[in-house]
């Protein structure tokens, strides 16, 4: 069966399991909610370009500055990033704190004819904008 297409009353069941295992663990209903939402710790990518420039638009919400690196190399784009959270649960039985690392590494072809020599970044804190001029 497919966390993706499991009915409510399996979810529960599921969570009742982890947390007998280790309360405040995982909890399936998120899960499944971040699989099928597109959370899934890659970045999606919105590319087009025109007659003046190509553009990458990178969906980074809630990760820092200073923890994006963009690169271009042999006409690609490379965006790096590492995200990093940590959540405590205190309940009578003691306190759960759980740290959440990832990191990930996209590689997007630029075309030709565009001046890879000269890129324009900006990020938002959402969104990283990456602009290359056409030669």
């Amino acid at each position: 069966m497919s966390l993706t297409k499991m009915d409510e009353d399996n979810k529960e069941l599921l969570n009742g399991i982890m947390d007998e295992i280790s309360p405040g663990s995982i909890n399936i209903r998120d899960f499944s909610r971040d699989l099928l939402s597109g959370d899934s710790g890659i970045p999606s990518v919105d590319v087009h370009q025109d007659d003046k420039a190509w553009v990458a638009k990178i969906k980074l919400d809630g990760i820092d500055k200073d923890d994006i690196e963009v690169e271009v190399k042999d006409d690609s784009l490379i965006v790096r990033g590492e995200y990093n959270e940590t959540s405590e649960n205190t309940t009578d039985d003691g306190t759960i704190r759980e740290i959440k690392s990832s990191s990930f590494s996209r590689s997007i072809s630029i075309p030709e004819g565009f001046n890879t020599k000269s890129v324009d970044k900006k990020y938002d804190d959402i969104y990283l904008n990456v602009t290359v001029e056409k030669e």
